[in-house]
């Protein structure tokens, strides 16, 4: 937090779109990271902001569910679920990605649709997670998908 913040008032008077959304997605991964969840919500919705101006589908994908994270470890499933529901949105929109991402934003909808009791559904997102992760080597994301479905 101390390396970070001083340059908050910084970056929100004189950066520009890019630099905005950049220091708000890593402010937002530091906020998380000491557990103020509140405020990692808040500063992912500045740099969703900051990525729907610069028309940037893949980071408001990946933004989009990071939120949702921060609502389930709230207990929020619901708004969990409607957050993870709306990165996969976005990401079906950008087609097939390589890399963590696409493989990411299809375990949320997985993980908080089947803390919603629609296991079918769930276990549908995981597989697929699963394959994703897989095609790209993914080893951590394997493991961490094969929990959610267990």
């Amino acid at each position: 937090m101390a390396a970070i913040e001083p340059f908050r008032a910084t970056v929100e008077f004189s950066g520009g779109a890019e630099q905005k959304g950049q220091f708000w997605a890593d402010f937002a991964c530091v906020l998380n990271s000491d557990r103020r969840l509140r405020d990692t919500a808040f500063a992912l919705a500045q740099a969703i902001t900051n990525a729907q101006a610069l028309g940037d589908l893949a980071k408001q994908a990946t933004l989009t569910s990071n939120p949702a994270t921060v609502q389930g470890n709230l207990d929020h499933v619901p708004q969990a679920l409607a957050l993870a529901q709306a990165a996969l949105t976005l990401q079906e929109r950008l087609g097939t990605t390589a890399g963590p991402t696409g493989g990411v934003v299809m375990t949320y909808p997985g993980l908080y649709t089947g803390m919603s009791g629609q296991f079918e559904k769930a276990l549908a997102h995981l597989d697929e997670a699963l394959l994703r992760f897989r095609r790209d080597g993914q080893t951590v994301w394997i493991a961490v998908a094969n929990n959610h479905k267990a």
